[in-house]
Formats: structure tokens, sequence, C-alpha cells
């Protein structure tokens, strides 16, 4: 759990410093808990005039990919996350590895090393 928590605060704060790099305004939004107000951060996102939606991958969101697309759609926010399962649940568009693949080739590295 920890790992996850610094793994998605490191991405945050890559997406932070690209933010600054391309002089882009960064809003952070952040949602916490069992029953995340997903709609109160959509609300502040359109207070805030956002143009665009990235969420980082955290235990918190990777239940919610359906309910994530469907009020970026209804608030007309472009949205990118990791992960297919986002596109697969309404989103715009998704960017990751292909961990399937990942895991194949490191399968054939450990057979063919031995």
């Amino acid at each position: 759990m920890r790992k996850r928590r610094i793994g998605s605060a490191i991405g945050f704060k890559e997406y932070e410093a690209a933010a600054r790099a391309l002089k882009i305004e960064f809003q952070s939004l952040e949602v916490r808990g069992p029953n995340p107000d997903l709609e109160g951060a959509f609300q502040a996102a359109a207070k805030g005039a956002a143009n665009a939606l990235i969420t980082v991958r955290t235990a918190v969101l990777n239940r919610y990919p359906k309910r994530i697309a469907d009020l970026a759609i209804k608030n007309r926010l472009p949205s990118m996350r990791e992960g297919s399962e986002y596109v697969e649940a309404g989103g715009l568009m998704s960017y990751a590895s292909d961990d399937p693949a990942k895991f194949q080739a490191r399968c054939l590295l450990t057979w063919t090393e031995s």
C-alpha cells in the first residue's frame, strides 16, 4: 500500500514538472477515502476552468474508471489515464506499457538464461 502511494506521488510530481516546463497551469484535485467525492472534484475542475484531465493511478481511483469517464464526458473534459481499463470504461485515451507483454518477455528471459 505504501509503495503504491509513493508511486502515485512520483507520477503526480512528474505531471506537475511537465506542466511547469510547458507553461501550462496545473490544478491538483485530490480525492480520498472509501467514498471519494468525484463529483466535487469535477465541479472544482470546472470552477478552475480546466481544459483537460489526467488522473494518477491510485488504489482509490482504480475502483472508479467508469464513473471518472462518465464525469469527464458530462463535463466535456478531454481525459487521459494510465491503463486500458479507462478507455474500456468510456474514457478518451490511456497510455501505459503492455504489462502482459512485459511479463512474457521477463518469463522468456528467465527461461533462456539457464
